[in-house]
């Protein structure tokens, strides 16, 4: 069943019938309601498995109630005498194998022909089911592990900012508190004082609006999403790469260097600071700016860490308010009220920082390799048992660890 074009005059947030969006079929939710005139064959009941036939092609057995399949979208109704369940459990791994020899430049695309095409091992409906059951009760046991895993390392992460929070503002030296005058910071050290970024700075700016084409050798030319998560820049293979002549016109205004922080200012990935820590050339885009602080007052890697935590946004998150792409311009970014130690116990500050956050980034990195590991494991599991490499009657789970071999 293919999806429909509807009509988005007719959506609503709050009511109607829910309209399931490829960004839908994985979270199982849906966030918009169709309240026009619909074809019946659009509508979606429970057990249907849909298939997201952009980007990545997800799969996934519809569970959230009556809904409308959106374009874009297909749902697979089993004919008599195959089990939905098995379908669902065999069809991830041919799309997967289609996305990855599926060349494309901007979103892949898939056709209900691809899907129609799809051959997948078939026993009797009786093994169908016994299979299924099987990786139904399995399938529970690792998704109940995983969500353990993905819990702590959320703890862990949220363990990390709140430590980088607690440090910008209170310090290490233990010194008498007293009130910042600014709501979201709360208390300080009494020999702190409370500035404006920009009185700190030697220069907040950015490059003019211009995307300049890729190349396939030239300068990295960054965005907002290529600051890391692990606290880096992103100077990798897939990074983009402007021209030697773009990057001299585009560097006229500013270059980063050594000890700049870029900053993004724009969209999802708001509110990032990453310390430049390398002598390499580059440039940013637009969604980025480039801070650059002055030395004598300022520490450059303290600053980074301030800047990475909520505390500065709030004010511009409420200026922004009901802005749908929140962007901050140089201006506000230099008006962040922003506390200020002694030069010295900012250095002492960032090295601690150093230490901790490194402690912690190492504890959020094994966390998340034993996740990959587990899904790794729940993968060859439904794989092994789907086509009849394991027989599901007299599996034992100590089996699982060949599996992942």
């Amino acid at each position: 069943v293919n999806g429909y074009p509807f009509d988005s005059a007719y959506f609503s947030a709050v009511s109607g019938t829910p309209l399931i969006r490829i960004r839908d079929l994985t979270s199982g939710t849906t966030e918009t309601f169709y309240e026009g005139p619909f074809e019946p064959e659009a509508m979606i009941r429970d057990g249907d498995v849909i298939i997201g036939m952009d980007g990545d092609f997800n799969i996934g057995r519809w569970q959230g109630g009556p809904g409308l399949l959106n374009q874009r979208l297909c749902a697979l109704r089993p004919r008599t005498g195959f089990d939905v369940r098995f379908i669902n459990y065999a069809l991830p791994i041919p799309l997967k194998i289609i996305n990855d020899l599926t060349h494309s430049t901007t979103v892949k695309h898939l056709s209900s022909l691809d899907v129609a095409k799809i051959t997948i091992p078939c026993p009797d409906e009786t093994e169908q089911c016994t299979i299924a059951d099987f990786l139904d009760r399995e399938t529970a046991m690792i998704e109940r592990l995983l969500k353990q895993k993905q819990r702590f390392l959320q703890l862990t992460d949220d363990s990390r900012r709140a430590v980088v929070a607690q440090t910008v503002t209170r310090g290490i030296r233990g010194a008498p508190l007293v009130p910042s005058g600014v709501e979201w910071f709360g208390s300080v050290p009494q020999h702190w004082i409370v500035n404006r970024l920009g009185r700190l700075a030697v220069e907040i700016n950015d490059v003019n609006h211009e995307m300049p084409d890729a190349v396939e050798d030239g300068v990295p030319f960054l965005s907002a999403k290529d600051l890391k998560d692990d606290g880096s820049l992103n100077f990798s293979e897939d990074v983009k790469l402007i021209s030697r002549e773009a990057f001299a016109r585009l560097g006229a205004k500013i270059t980063p260097k050594r000890g700049d922080i870029v900053y993004s200012r724009y969209g999802a990935c708001l509110g990032k600071a990453r310390l430049v820590e390398t002598d390499q050339e580059f440039l940013v885009s637009y969604s980025c700016v480039i801070i650059r602080l002055r030395k004598d007052v300022a520490d450059p890697k303290f600053f980074a860490y301030l800047l990475d935590s909520d505390l500065v946004l709030t004010d511009a998150r409420l200026r922004t308010q009901g802005i749908a792409v929140p962007d901050l311009g140089n201006k506000m970014i230099a008006k962040f009220a922003v506390p200020v130690p002694p030069i010295d116990e900012q250095r002492e500050i960032a090295a601690w920082l150093d230490e901790k956050v490194s402690d912690l980034r190492r504890l959020s990195d094994t966390i998340a390799s034993a996740i990959r590991k587990v899904q790794e494991l729940r993968g060859a599991l439904i794989s092994a048992a789907v086509t009849g490499q394991i027989d599901v009657r007299t599996y034992r789970p100590q089996e699982a660890a060949a599996l992942c071999q």
